[in-house]
């Protein structure tokens, strides 16, 4: 099932009591009037005033590498593969970084790194498919990194975990949802593109 985080409960995702901070269900009717600009998304992905989106808030006083973790609930693995898909939005100049982790709950708690974004990304919904192989119980952590300054709201939304390996068109660039007034071009950009893209158009020439 997908999360598109409409509900109070926000699909049993939890705030981790370790970091710094903490992500904020919003959408476009309660964002604060006097909220930066130039920064954050201005609806969640379906563009409805009334869609909510999880999203960190980096003005004060939030400081440069302050963290804030949401936390899932806990997965019994079944499966040899998974795919977690979500849409991120990393628009402001000050950016820090949005990781994904996988938490392995089988002796303790271990988090590993399975996906990584930093920068500024435009003022648009991005989607990202991240494949993990979890070895027994599992959370998925979304972790918010705060960048140099305000101007560095991250916001996610629709996020999905299914059994089964993710989609295999890497030459396919993820799915863009453009803001209004935003003027990004609706078509696909080279750096909306995997490594893995660019490599081997690099070896057609």
């Amino acid at each position: 099932n997908t999360c598109h985080f409409e509900d109070e409960k926000i699909c049993g995702y939890t705030q981790d009591l370790t970091d710094n901070f903490d992500w904020t269900r919003q959408n476009a009717l309660t964002q604060n009037p006097k909220r930066s600009p130039n920064t954050g998304p201005p609806t969640d992905i379906s563009g409805t005033p009334e869609g909510y989106y999880m999203f960190i808030e980096t003005s004060r006083p939030r400081e440069l590498g302050d963290r804030a973790r949401l936390v899932s609930p806990l997965y019994n693995a079944s499966a040899k593969f998974y795919c977690v898909s979500f849409f991120y939005h990393m628009y402001g100049k000050h950016i820090g970084s949005l990781n994904l982790l996988v938490r392995s709950r089988n002796k303790g708690a271990l988090d590993t790194h399975a996906w990584s974004l930093s920068g500024n990304k435009g003022n648009v919904w991005q989607q990202a498919h991240v494949p993990i192989s979890p070895s027994g119980p599992f959370q998925i952590i979304f972790e918010g990194v705060r960048g140099s300054g305000y101007l560095g709201d991250i916001a996610i939304d629709d996020v999905t975990l299914k059994k089964g390996e993710c989609p295999r068109k890497q030459m396919d660039p993820n799915k863009v949802v453009v803001m209004p007034g935003s003027g990004a071009p609706c078509q696909s950009s080279p750096q909306l593109w995997g490594p893995m893209a660019i490599f081997l158009l690099a070896l057609q020439r």
